[in-house]
């Protein structure tokens, strides 16, 4: 994960960017502070040892903790250099049928 001074908001080769991402439940944060930026085409490798967040992270970016009570999702995204809000803000883009044309337009 990147340092927050590290991410640039506005370059423009990056596909998609997270920062200050925190993920937890029913108030508490378990993941916190993930900063991440991909370059189009560019893979993630999430390295770490048991029970330092990878599944959490994975199934938070995939949605599937949305059915948990409590799930607590923060920080801001950005695809192709636009703000696209935090993590509930990109779900509902993905709950409108609009996050698929907007990455393949990047």
């Amino acid at each position: 994960m990147l340092p927050t001074s590290d991410i640039d908001h506005n370059h423009s080769t990056s596909c998609v960017i997270a920062h200050h991402l925190d993920i937890g439940y029913q108030g508490e944060v378990v993941v916190p502070e993930v900063n991440f930026e991909l370059t189009c085409g560019e893979s993630l490798a999430l390295v770490g040892i048991n029970g330092s967040g990878k599944t959490t992270l994975l199934k938070s970016l995939n949605r599937l903790t949305d059915m948990i009570f409590g799930a607590l999702h923060t920080g801001q995204i950005f695809i192709d250099g636009r703000h696209v809000g935090g993590c509930d803000e990109l779900y509902a883009l993905d709950r409108a049928g609009k996050l698929v044309p907007l990455l393949a337009a990047s």
